[in-house]
């Protein structure tokens, strides 16, 4: 045998080795892989049952409760990027027209009821255990800005009872001059204050007194028949203006400043037919309520005279 066979016999063992071991190698690699996602699945499987074992108590409640499905993680969010210009109140008010009475949203990971019976909202709004303000609220804060409506329960009850012993009717008697001097000037600006709740619903009630000449020569009417034309309104006035509070009860029925608002519960609340859990939060969107044909015959009609009816 010549040197020349012994090196490519060399050779041939070298190569063969090296692709032995870069075999070896890959599929060690590979194992290694495989390995570290079952491992990662594994744990992520277990941390989900768990979360889904301790969240037991909502899913057990709302099972039985129609709405519309939804996926893992995001819930119904999906429908928000469906829908045209991501509108919430658009497919919040189409999820109530498929579910009227009451429906049951996970959006994200968070459980929402959506409730429109007088019975469920009595319950809800009249209970200690659901003072707390939703996530949601963060939202309309930066549309009106915080206040009562916005504010969180700690700040809501502090200032409630400050506001509580200043809005007795003998002070509000003693500030009657201030009111409609201050009252004179406001009007006079309202379209700069426009964000305010007050300014919106104002801007609402002028809106549809200069759509409907009618009702606004109904108003006048009655103004002048109560104060004539020179003397300004007092505290004792109020209560006659029947007319007057009709006009703008309907104008925030039909256009409420606060569209969608939404408490947490933090006790189980039993409803009768249904139990609210702790840990889920309850949607009220007045849109749909306050234009429910269940309760209001053509719901869409501005009619001050619906209340003589009630």
């Amino acid at each position: 045998m010549t040197i020349t066979d012994i090196f490519l016999n060399n050779s041939n063992v070298d190569s063969k080795s090296s692709w032995n071991t870069s075999k070896y190698t890959e599929k060690s690699d590979h194992f290694i892989r495989l390995y570290l996602v079952v491992i990662c699945c594994t744990v992520f499987f277990t941390w989900y049952v768990k979360w889904l074992w301790n969240r037991r108590y909502l899913y057990i409640h709302s099972r039985n409760v129609p709405g519309p499905y939804g996926l893992p993680f995001i819930g119904y969010a999906y429908l928000f990027f469906l829908s045209e210009k991501n509108d919430i109140i658009k497919v919040i008010t189409d999820i109530r027209k498929i579910y009227p009475d009451i429906c049951a949203l996970w959006l994200g990971t968070s459980l929402y009821y959506a409730v429109s019976k007088p019975e469920h909202i009595e319950k809800i709004l009249t209970s200690s255990k659901a003072l707390d303000k939703d996530s949601l609220h963060k939202f309309l804060s930066f549309v009106i800005g915080e206040g009562l409506l916005t504010a969180k329960v700690q700040k809501w009850r502090k200032h409630r009872k400050i506001f509580r012993q200043a809005f007795n009717q003998r002070i509000l008697n003693a500030y009657q001059a201030v009111f409609l001097e201050e009252g004179e000037i406001f009007v006079k600006q309202l379209q700069k204050n426009g964000a305010d709740t007050t300014a919106t619903a104002l801007n609402c009630i002028f809106t549809l007194l200069g759509m409907f000449r009618d009702v606004q020569q109904n108003v006048l009417e009655e103004i002048l028949a109560i104060l004539g034309p020179d003397r300004p309104v007092s505290p004792s006035d109020l209560p006659e203006l029947k007319y007057t509070e009709r006009v703008i009860k309907e104008s925030s029925r039909l256009f409420p400043v606060a569209a969608l608002f939404a408490r947490n519960i933090t006790e189980d609340i039993d409803a009768g037919d249904i139990v609210f859990p702790a840990g889920s939060s309850v949607v009220f969107c007045k849109l749909h309520i306050q234009r429910n044909p269940k309760y209001w015959p053509e719901p869409l009609k501005f009619d001050p005279d619906f209340y003589l009816k009630m």
